[in-house]
């Protein structure tokens, strides 16, 4: 009886031990860690605009098939992980690729770190959750992550509010692109010398600028500037003789209009600048500043097929220490109005040495005619046709025969080497013999650098007439 009640007893602590440790197993498991949830990333990612040959393959422009081949198989990470789900989705349409980034492991902050790595070059984009699906990667976001490294802002701050810092940093990024490798020796551009003294210069810069906030965009100007981030000089600031004030102008125009007196961008409302621009009155060339003059100065900033471009920008305050000049702190804003780049018109060309008729010009690039022949479009012989005395590659022949009207843009002028030096030679690549009334072609002008869309009207012994429209805008293609 006595070993009867042992057993039992026995078989009952057996089982609770085993209940025990099952529950306890359970409790232990609750705590796990939950499986990993993926994202995919959607976005763009545009190449460097021309990459040296000894740093990718042997390649200049990023639309060459060997700079898109290589950049199908480029190196990718994302939040420092090796990433090999990466894929380019179209390359065909333009410069800017559509792409795709599958299984990535979700971000517990929400941000990715993206950088794309092709030979020396590397890209760079700090997306945040809300740009998972439609982020870029770019020489513009590439600079703005490594100031975002560097400053209290944020890349999408930057590129918001700051893009003149940003720009600053891209173009000497873009420059770096095109060095040589035996020249560009730190292993990426991202490295290299001179992009590190750039950041390092436009990261004391918007530290000078912290304690200041706005819905424009801030700018602390030097010399030269690019506000608009297309590589080209579109803003200068120029000391006077005795180095304590400055002035500014811009490569379209020295007049400025002025609203003085305010404590904010927003008191020169877009319509009083305009009006103001219209005043020829109001206009000056002479205005210069020193300190924090608590002005607004109106500025022609830039023309396009698009529309003209007025700047504004409120001055903050003007750096100067004894004579010499540090920079400039401006807030600014652009005033966009209708187009006056594009126009479009008749000219009577005259074959050289014919009595030039009542109307009729020698040459022309459509926007200033001359009785110079050289870099100009001119009516060289019955044998030439159309084209440059100079032998300057001026002409592309357009198949087919299209109303120049519906046409958006023109061919690009790749130095000459797709244009031809006269429309007898263009006409060739379309398999053509003879010119003749309806032939369409586009004209680059390398003096000007503008271009131009003309059709043949009509073509007699001693003259043709062609129809044209012309972009007054330097290296803009567009016409629509």
């Amino acid at each position: 009886m006595c070993m009867r009640k042992l057993s039992i007893l026995f078989l009952v602590l057996v089982s609770a031990i085993f209940i025990t440790g099952c529950l306890g197993d359970d409790d232990k498991d609750s705590g796990a860690v939950a499986p990993t949830t993926y994202v995919t990333l959607n976005g763009t990612l545009t190449a460097p605009d021309k990459i040296e040959s000894s740093l990718l393959g042997n390649t200049l422009n990023n639309v060459d098939s060997e700079v898109r081949n290589r950049y199908r198989t480029a190196a990718v990470s994302v939040n420092g992980a090796q990433i090999s789900t990466f894929e380019i989705l179209d390359m065909l349409s333009n410069a800017d690729w559509p792409c795709k980034i599958e299984n990535v492991p979700q971000s517990s902050t929400g941000n990715y770190e993206l950088a794309v790595v092709v030979g020396r070059i590397t890209l760079r984009s700090k997306v945040r959750d809300s740009e998972k699906s439609q982020f870029r990667i770019n020489l513009d976001t590439t600079a703005a992550a490594m100031l975002a490294d560097v400053t209290r802002f944020e890349q999408h701050e930057l590129l918001a509010s700051y893009p003149a810092f940003v720009n600053a940093l891209k173009n000497v990024l873009a420059t770096s692109a095109q060095k040589t490798a035996t020249v560009m020796t730190a292993g990426s551009i991202v490295n290299d010398g001179d992009v590190q003294a750039a950041m390092s210069t436009q990261k004391s810069h918007l530290e000078s600028i912290a304690d200041l906030t706005t819905n424009a965009r801030f700018a602390y100007l030097q010399l030269e500037n690019d506000l608009d981030g297309d590589g080209k000089v579109d803003l200068y600031v120029k000391p006077n003789s005795s180095g304590q004030r400055v002035s500014f102008y811009t490569p379209l125009s020295s007049d400025t209009s002025m609203l003085e007196g305010v404590t904010s961008l927003d008191a020169y409302v877009d319509s009083a600048l305009l009006a103001d621009f219209a005043d020829v009155a109001k206009l000056s060339e002479e205005r210069t500043f020193a300190g924090a003059p608590q002005t607004i100065l109106g500025l022609y900033f830039k023309k396009s097929a698009g529309g003209d471009q007025y700047l504004k920008m409120y001055i903050h305050r003007v750096d100067i220490v004894e004579g010499d000049f540090s920079g400039v702190l401006v807030e600014y804003g652009f005033v966009n109005t209708a187009t006056t780049a594009i126009s479009k018109g008749q000219k009577t060309l005259m074959l050289a040495g014919a009595t030039l008729a009542e109307g009729a010009v020698y040459a022309t690039d459509f926007i200033n005619d001359s009785d110079d022949t050289a870099g100009r479009l001119s009516f060289i012989s019955a044998t030439q046709g159309l084209g440059s005395t100079d032998n300057s590659r001026i002409v592309i022949a357009i198949d087919g025969q299209p109303d120049i009207n519906k046409l958006s843009a023109a061919p690009e002028w790749l130095s000459g080497g797709n244009y031809d030096f006269n429309s007898t030679a263009a006409l060739t690549r379309v398999f053509k013999n003879q010119l003749e009334a309806g032939d369409a072609f586009a004209a680059y002008f390398p003096k000007t650098k503008h271009y131009a869309l003309f059709k043949i009207n009509s073509i007699a012994a001693d003259r043709i007439v062609v129809d044209y429209i012309v972009n007054a805008s330097e290296d803009e293609r567009l016409f629509k």
